[in-house]
């Protein structure tokens, strides 16, 4: 948002928008990495959020307030098989699954005309569920 000053009739001040609401809907189709390597990554999900804000001008200087919260089902499947001996194989399974994330952001900066420069930095919180297995086969020599 632009709003002029009496001080001259071509000088302008830059007010931040003092909040901001917006929404994101995403999705991600199945992804496969290192195709043709040894072990194989895939990855699944998609996502509904909604973020928010809110800025204080304190002439020159601004604060600010971010929120995010982000639920989504995600999923990554690793698969890897080594072996341990010449008739010893082994298969690793790896499963990793989280389904939300919520972002706080302060932020503080300063405003010169129709600049404005912010240093911000904040948490993020998740849960992440994992499981793991690992199959052993005996494969006798000769076969």
């Amino acid at each position: 948002m632009i709003s002029s000053r009496s001080l001259s009739s071509t000088q302008a001040t830059f007010s931040p928008t003092p909040y901001l609401l917006g929404t994101l809907v995403s999705g991600d189709t199945l992804a496969t990495f290192n195709a043709n390597a040894v072990d194989s990554i895939s990855t699944q999900g998609t996502e509904v959020g909604v973020h928010a804000g809110y800025n204080w001008q304190l002439k020159p200087f601004a604060v600010g307030l971010e929120i995010d919260y982000g639920a989504f089902r995600t999923r990554l499947v690793r698969d890897t098989p080594f072996q341990l001996s010449p008739i010893v194989v082994s298969q690793l399974h790896s499963e990793t699954n989280t389904n939300w994330l919520f972002t706080v952001r302060p932020r503080v900066g300063w405003v010169y005309s129709v600049l404005y420069g912010y240093i911000t930095g904040g948490a993020a919180f998740t849960t992440s569920m994992q499981a793991r297995s690992i199959a052993t086969t005996l494969e006798p020599a000769g076969l």
